[in-house]
């Protein structure tokens, strides 16, 4: 395995690789940052080469494998590369060794070097070359060398010429003997590739080597797909493995190995192979790579094949001498006879060659003899057939023939060859018996079922020698299926009845005595058949017991009988699993058959029932009952209804009554059409009458929880009904608070305590929904009592409420029927409650706003209806609204402006006291009542609410602005609604004179909002605002123009207040979706400002700050002068301005290409004359 890893590793960095190059590029580097630590950490001397030399060579090499990496042509010109790199190196250090002070140990190092390069490296021309440069750069460096003599420097030149141009040459002589080999190597490759025998070599018993084209177009794969690759990769898992197992075996035993095997190529074609696998051995001995090969023998065996058979056919010739033999041609000509043939036909055999065998035949014959030869020729499988032949002597002879085929070499028929006997005598006999047997069948086919002749032999063996045709209707067989063996008869016989069967036969057969049995038979078509079977036996000479008999069908007989047993059975499991009572009654006499179980419903024994007749059963009926059962009884008889059915009390022998369903049906009548029997049951309904009584009690509690008004009496209500009704003694319902189950309502004599949600048996059935029952609680993990007396328990869920609990005592305390009428309990009070619940909270919602939770409007009118009394006097109305809403809604959306009147809600219910009304009277406005409060109390409120206010807004980058009015009502015959109107009047005048003020902070607002997100967004506003005035001045604009251009400059982008920061600050390209939020930014920012009275004037222009000359821009695609003055002169300072600073998603140009871009723009985007005076001014100014 490691010489297979090694070899591997050995493949991937092989000379001329491109890992080869990668490596000498690593060492490189490697060798200037080690050899530097070296002097770095041992400064024995000074180091040599300068330091910015090793980081220059260093980051070189490395920066060339990394572009190799990512460059294509820099990976094919890496050999080339490399030489030269090698060369340079080889230079700096003559460079270093020479110029740099003079080392003799250096020098011949250097001499070392050069020669181990280039004879490591092909001698090509770029290794030429740089030789050629090397040693011009050794020359001059020496020359130019001082402290050398002349004579040393010609000398030491000379060894380095020398040794240059030896090793250059030996170098290059061995890449042309390299290149000699490699043409040889690919001659023999396409020898081998062109050759039809297989070959391939395995690395190791498990991977291919080199392959040739034979055994890849064998396989029907690339020969890229085969080599270096597992078998398992190549070939099947099965094949895989059989070639892992012979391979292993010549990798250990070093020995060649031979085989013939049958494999199929790719087609599917099967081909027999010669394989040789042949075992190389290295140095020591081991397998280094097995060379198989295989050669396709598969006509040769087919050619061997038929030698041996035509060998065959002349041994049969011979061994077959006492039989008739000949050979003859497709028409029947006759090629060869013996001399047994010729006896047969009273012919010689000059009388016979030549001619066909088929005149010898009766012509009756001719179409069978031919249709067998077409048959033969077909399907090639030897057949023997009789016919009959016409002597000279005109008498009938039958021959029984067996027929071969015989091939010429291309493998067609070329004749048939044939075994004949002569079969007359035997074939008399048979027509003999056959004329007998068909007169015994003619007789014997005309009794019912199977007649036969039974024979068991003294070895146990046994047959039929003769069956009837009736056999296929009892058996499914033919008679010659069982002329010789009976096992397929026994086959047939049910295994339940096999043993009893065969014993029987074997008592007759000891006896002597008839055989008579009844038993079933499985068949393959009718499945399950009964049959009955009488025989007489015999015993004859040989031992042996002949049985003369019949078997008949009894299927449908059995039939009956299985089904009047089956209802008698089924009939009584009926009336044991109803647990009913059964009664027959003779109508006529009165008289009463009960069962044991009638008697025992009523506490009865039957024989304690006495007169046992149909009065003493009406004397036990309920007297209310018993008119509605003669009524229903009267209409049975007279055929209005078809059965009786009747639910009656019977009087129990302990006085009580139980409740009885009385069924019955006339089994006879009279000739005259009169009930003559009646029979029927009775079935105790006591249980379902008290269940169908406890529901309507149930039913009953849950009308009357409908009308509990409080929880705490629901819940008491349902533990009473639990009590009286289910009798539960022991039950509590807890509801969920603070994370815990609380108890509500506890029967009497439970303790109840608090518990967690997670705790035992109602943890689980709050948390899943679902209702438990825990029959033993000693057994059941999960319950968890509370008491050690609690043995069995039921818990209910009340869904999102808590918990219903009910406990007993006394293991098994509880049933299902017990749950399911607890669950019916729990689902009225549940039903109850969500009731009680849903009208709280509807009395809540019809007074209260739903934004806020504030009182609504309709609540302020009664409450002001209730207050307007003398005694509240003085009564004060405060009027608040909230300045600058549709401003806020236009530019964050209406969500944010909600967030603004909840927060307004809060500053105003936390500024009021306990006894004050706050309303939201219905969008931005407020109203507040302030019973018993004067005018210095009402200051002082308004006060504390202007004060929470502006405490809020030093937290807020958007402040709240609420405009206040307010009015006393100090007289009792002054009316409240002018009250109203005065503080709302009062309210409207002051929000007149603050609007312009807080509308103008919730724009500054807005605009210190948009810089927090995007510090560069209020940068490049300042910016604009200054390149604006520059260039209005430029244009010569009035002082009113200008102020106005700065304005526009400064709030053209306030529409972005509404764009989220990830979109502002996105570094990369917008998505669509992003793209149309960012555009819809001029239409926003004109709603803002035309929303303020300060900034309306410059809302036509921040709304077409990004329209395009040509018409191409947005919102509106406005085009030349339709677009206003000023929002074309933004457009340009806007786009200039972007182009020269960075930005998220672009980086910034020069000036000149910004105004370059703008030329090219001039006409498209932007107004041509304008842009034309902003290049002037930019190249004047700047």
């Amino acid at each position: 395995m490691f010489k297979t890893s090694f070899d591997h590793i050995k493949e991937k960095i092989k000379y001329g690789s491109l890992n080869f190059y990668y490596i000498i590029l690593l060492a490189i580097a490697y060798f200037y940052f080690i050899s530097g630590l070296f002097y770095y950490n041992i400064p024995v001397r000074q180091d040599p080469i300068p330091l910015r030399h090793r980081g220059y060579i260093i980051l070189f090499t490395i920066s060339l494998l990394i572009l190799s990496y990512l460059n294509d042509w820099t990976k094919e010109k890496i050999e080339t590369v490399t030489y030269i790199l090698v060369y340079s190196v080889l230079i700096h250090l003559a460079y270093i060794a020479y110029l740099n002070f003079y080392d003799s140990y250096l020098a011949l190092v250097l001499i070392a070097f050069m020669i181990i390069i280039n004879l490591f490296f092909k001698g090509n021309k770029v290794a030429f070359y740089c030789n050629i440069v090397m040693a011009l750069f050794v020359g001059s460096t020496l020359f130019i060398t001082e402290e050398l003599s002349i004579s040393f420097k010609l000398y030491y030149f000379a060894i380095y010429l020398s040794a240059a141009l030896f090793s250059f040459v030996v170098s290059y002589q061995k890449v042309r003997a390299s290149n000699s080999l490699d043409s040889l190597n690919q001659k023999q490759n396409i020898l081998l590739n062109n050759i039809d025998t297989q070959i391939w070599y395995l690395k190791d018993y498990d991977r291919y080597g080199k392959v040739n084209q034979a055994h890849a177009d064998f396989l029907g794969l690339n020969k890229e797909d085969i080599e270096n690759k597992k078998l398992s990769d190549v070939v099947s898992p099965e094949e895989a493995k059989i070639n892992k197992t012979v391979n292993k075996k010549i990798f250990k035993e070093k020995t060649k190995i031979k085989s013939e095997e049958w494999l199929e190529n790719y087609e599917g074609e099967k081909k027999l192979l010669k394989i040789i696998k042949t075992p190389k051995l290295d140095k020591e001995d081991e397998v280094e790579y097995v060379v198989s090969t295989a050669l396709d023998i598969t006509e040769r065996k087919k050619a061997e094949a038929k030698t041996l058979e035509r060998k065959q056919m002349y041994e049969n010739v011979v061994e077959t001498q006492k039989e008739m033999i000949c050979r003859f041609l497709p028409d029947t000509t006759l090629t060869f006879v013996n001399e047994a043939y010729c006896k047969n036909f009273n012919k010689s055999k000059e009388n016979l060659l030549g001619k066909k065998f088929i005149e010898l035949i009766p012509e009756k014959e001719h179409a069978k003899i031919f249709e067998h030869l077409q048959n033969l020729a077909r399907n090639k499988e030897i057949i023997t057939y009789q016919h009959e032949v016409i002597s000279d002597e005109k008498r009938s002879i039958w021959q029984e023939w067996t027929d071969y085929l015989i091939y010429d070499d291309k493998g067609n028929i070329k004749e048939f060859q044939s075994i004949g006997l002569d079969i007359t005598e035997k074939k008399e006999k048979e027509i003999e018996l056959k004329e007998n047997k068909k007169l015994l069948e003619n007789l014997t086919n005309q009794a019912p079922g199977m007649t036969y002749q039974y024979k068991l032999f003294p070895d146990g063996s046994s047959c039929f020698p003769y069956s009837s045709e009736g056999i296929y209707e009892i058996f499914e067989l033919s008679s010659d299926e069982v002329v010789e063996d009976a096992r397929k008869v026994y086959g047939r016989i049910h295994p339940d009845d096999y043993d009893r069967v065969a014993k029987s036969i074997q008592r007759s057969a000891e006896n002597l005595t008839i055989w008579k049995e009844e038993y079933k038979v499985v068949l393959p078509e009718k499945g399950l058949r009964w049959v009955e079977g009488k025989a007489k036996p015999e015993k004859v000479e040989d031992g042996s017991i002949i049985w003369y008999g019949n078997i008949h069908n009894i299927t449908e007989r059995k039939k009956q009988e299985l089904k009047l047993k089956k209802q008698k059975k089924r009939l009584n499991f009926i009336i044991k699993g109803t647990d009913a009572g059964t009664w027959e009654w003779n109508v006529k006499t009165g008289e009463v058959n009960f069962n044991e179980r009638w008697a025992e419903m009523i506490g009865y024994k039957l024989e304690e029932i006495v007169p046992v007749n149909i009065e003493k059963w009406r004397d036990l009926i309920h007297p209310d009952d018993l008119k509605r059962s003669d009524k229903i009884l009267k209409q049975h008889f007279v055929g209005e209804i078809r059965s009786y059915s009747v639910e009656v009390r019977m009087k129990h022998k302990k006085g009580h009554w139980i409740w009885i369903l009385n069924r019955g049906k006339v089994t006879s009548w009279t000739d005259t059409g009169r009930a003559l029997k009646m029979s029927g049951v009775h079935i105790d309904i006591s249980k379902q009458k008290r269940y169908e009584q406890t529901i309507k009690e149930l039913n009953r509690v849950a009308l009357k929880f409908q009308s509990i008004d409080s929880k705490e009496e629901i819940c008491q209500q349902n533990i009473k009904a639990a009590r009286e009704i289910l009798e539960f003694d022991l039950s509590h319902i807890s509801f969920v608070k603070n994370n815990n189950f609380v108890p509500l309502a506890v029967s009497e004599g439970m303790k109840a305590e608090i518990l967690p949600l997670d705790h035992g048996i109602i943890g689980k059935s709050f948390q899943n929904n679902e209702s438990y029952l825990v029959l033993d609680s000693e057994k059941d993990s999960i319950a968890k009592p509370t008491d050690k007396t609690y043995k069995s328990a039921i818990s209910v869920p009340i869904q999102n409420y808590g918990i219903f609990l009910a406990i007993s005592t006394e293991k098994e305390g509880f049933n299902q029927r017990d749950l399911e009428l607890a669950e019916l309990l729990i689902a009225s009070t549940k039903a109850a409650l969500d009731k009680l619940y849903y009208q709280k909270e509807l009395k809540y919602k019809s007074f209260h706003d739903s934004l806020t939770g504030l009182y609504n409007r309709r609540f302020l009118e009664a409450e002001l209806q209730r207050l307007d009394t003398e005694r509240q006097l003085p009564i004060s109305m405060i009027m608040a609204d909230l300045n600058g809403l549709k401003l806020i809604n236009d530019s964050y959306g209406h969500e944010k402006g909600d967030k603004i009147l909840i927060k307004t809600a809060e500053i105003l219910h936390e500024t009021l006291r306990d006894e004050d009304i706050v309303a939201r009277q219905g969008g931005d406005e407020f109203a507040i009542l302030l019973p018993r409060t004067d005018n210095e109390k009402l200051n002082k409120i308004i006060k504390r609410i202007k004060d929470k206010v502006d405490y809020v807004n030093n937290k807020r980058a958007i402040p709240i602005s609420i405009a206040l009015g307010s009015a006393i009502k100090e007289d009792p015959a002054e009316d409240i609604d002018e009250i109203l109107k005065k503080a709302d009047d009062n309210m409207y005048q002051n929000k007149l004179s603050e609007s312009k003020s807080s509308q103008s902070k919730i724009v500054q607002g807005l605009l210190n909002s948009l810089s927090v997100k995007s510090n560069e967004t209020k940068e490049h506003a300042v910016r604009m605002s200054n390149l604006a005035v520059k260039f209005a001045n430029k244009l010569g604009l009035s002082n009113f123009e200008i102020n106005k251009l700065s304005l526009v400059a400064t709030m053209h982008d306030i529409g972005k207040t509404s764009v989220s920061e990830e979109i502002l600050t996105k570094p990369g390209k917008l998505e669509d979706k992003e793209w149309e939020i960012i555009k819809d930014h001029p239409e926003r920012g004109y709603k803002i400002a035309s929303a303020t009275a300060e900034f309306k004037l410059i809302a036509d222009e921040i709304l077409s700050h990004h329209e395009h000359w040509d018409g191409s821009g947005y919102p509106r695609g406005l085009s030349g002068e339709e677009i206003p003055y000023l929002a074309r002169i933004i457009s340009i300072i806007d786009s200039y301005d972007v182009m020269t600073q960075e930005r998220p998603y672009s980086k910034a140009i020069s000036k000149e290409e910004a105004l370059a871009e703008i030329k090219s723009c001039a006409g498209t985007q932007f107004d041509p004359k304008l842009a034309a005076k902003f290049i002037e001014m930019m190249n004047e100014n700047f």
